[in-house]
C-alpha cells in the first residue's frame, strides 16, 4: 500500500466526517497550488491530508497537537526522515498565527485557507465558533467577515489569490443576506444552537 493511501486511510479511521471531508478538500487545492506554484507533490498531499490530525486531540491548538500524531504515523511507515520534517513544519505551520516559509508550507496554508473561505467554509465555521465559545451568535456574520478578509490578505501564493478571488463576490452577496435576514427575524440566534455541525 502507497504512503499516501495509507495516510488517507488513517484519516479517514481517526478523523470524524466533517474534517475528512476538509480533508480533501485541502487536498485537492494543494495538488492544484504545488502544478503551478512547485514543490515536492508527496510532502504536499501527505501534509495535507495529516495537517488537521490533531483533532484526535479536541480543536483548540490540533495544529501543535497533531504534531506527534503525524510524526508517529510516519515513523511507523518507515518514511524518509527528511521529508517527514518537512511534513511536520507544514502541519505546524498551517495554524494562522504562524509564518509558512517553504513552497509546500505555503501552499498548505494557502489551501487549508481556501477551503474557508469558499460556501462550505461559512457553513462549517460559523456553527463552530459558537460551539467553542469564540463569539455569541450576533456576533458570528461580523467574525466571519473579518476572518476571510484577514485570511484572504495573508495568502501566499499567486494562484491561491487567483481562486480566492472568485470567492470575493458570492461572500459580499452572503453577507449582504444574512445581514438582512437577521434583521428581518429580529435578532433570533436560536438558528446557531440548534445547528449540528455539519
Amino acid at each position: 500500500m502507497s504512503i499516501i493511501k495509507s495516510a488517507e486511510d488513517y484519516v479517514r479511521k481517526n478523523l470524524d466526517k466533517e474534517v475528512i471531508e476538509h480533508t480533501l478538500r485541502v487536498r485537492n487545492y494543494a495538488l492544484k497550488l504545488a502544478e503551478e506554484e512547485g514543490g515536492d507533490k508527496e510532502v504536499v498531499e501527505l501534509a495535507a491530508l495529516l495537517h488537521d490530525i490533531g483533532y484526535m486531540k479536541g480543536f483548540r491548538d490540533h495544529a501543535r497537537s497533531g504534531v506527534p500524531i503525524a510524526r508517529d504515523f510516519l515513523n511507523k511507515q518507515g518514511y524518509d526522515v527528511m521529508k517527514a520534517g518537512k511534513i511536520i513544519n507544514c502541519i505546524i505551520k498551517h495554524d494562522a498565527k504562524e509564518n509558512p516559509q517553504t513552497a509546500e508550507e505555503k501552499i498548505i496554508w494557502d489551501s487549508d485557507c481556501l477551503d474557508r473561505l469558499g460556501a462550505l467554509g461559512i457553513i462549517r465555521i460559523g456553527p463552530k465558533f459558537v460551539k467553542h465559545d469564540i463569539c455569541k451568535p450576533e456576533e458570528v456574520a461580523e467574525k466571519l467577515k473579518a476572518m476571510f478578509e484577514a485570511h484572504a490578505a495573508k495568502l501566499h501564493t499567486e494562484t491561491a489569490k487567483r481562486f480566492s478571488k472568485e470567492f470575493t463576490g458570492f461572500q459580499q452577496k452572503f453577507f449582504k443576506e444574512l445581514d438582512k435576514q437577521l434583521n428581518i427575524i429580529d435578532n433570533n440566534f436560536d438558528f446557531f444552537y440548534k445547528v449540528k455541525e455539519v
